[in-house]
């Protein structure tokens, strides 16, 4: 199997647990919605416990449909994390530690004197 073939298949199983992480935080603010309701018809003569279940309603709402989502997308996918890099830090710091945000690459190549053949440049991936 080739390179390309294997960071493909990489990048297709990161991005389908992103998927199901969406997925899944999608469904957990649906069941909240659903709590939040069952318990205003269940509990109508208890506003304060219907209060204490609605004043839930925001850090789950954030954090399933914002937070989850978009740190999995981060893990999933390098162009988006080194996207986000380069417009959180600041550029001097960018550049000392420029290994943590680009892929190591080995390039191999020849010197070229007169009448020789010229051999392919090839880059190899860590």
């Amino acid at each position: 199997m080739t390179t390309a073939k294997l960071l493909e298949q990489k990048v297709e199983s990161r991005l389908t647990v992103y998927a199901i992480i969406t997925f899944l935080s999608q469904l957990s603010m649906a069941v909240f919605y659903i709590l939040v309701y069952v318990a205003s018809w269940l509990f109508r003569s208890d506003f304060n416990f219907f209060l204490s279940l609605a004043n839930q309603l925001c850090w789950v709402h954030d954090l399933s449909t914002i937070v989850l989502p978009a740190w999995s997308l981060l893990w999933a996918s390098s162009k988006v994390r080194d996207h986000v890099y380069s417009i959180i830090l600041p550029r001097s710091w960018r550049r000392e530690n420029s290994s943590l945000f680009t892929e190591r690459r080995s390039v191999q190549t020849s010197k070229v004197s007169k009448g020789s053949k010229v051999e392919p440049i090839t880059i190899t991936r860590h």
